[in-house]
């Protein structure tokens, strides 16, 4: 089934990109929530662009580490 990009489609990619660098890195979600301080349902969420990724969670080392990106 393909999944429709939600009406934010920046959140969607880079929900998207999270996902994949996290599988190809072996992660699961609970392994990244727990590295980040954060629920797995959190993860799930931004993975799926239910809920926008606050820059503190962004800025943190693990997934700072995943999206290559680094917010001031």
């Amino acid at each position: 089934m393909k999944k429709t990009p939600p009406v934010n489609n920046k959140f969607f990619q880079l929900g998207q990109k999270i996902q994949r660098t996290r599988k190809a890195k072996g992660m699961t979600q609970e392994m990244l929530a727990e590295e980040i301080g954060v629920s797995q349902n959190y993860i799930t969420y931004i993975e799926t662009a239910k809920s926008k990724p606050s820059v503190k969670v962004l800025n943190k080392e693990p997934c700072s580490k995943l999206t290559g990106y680094r917010l001031l």
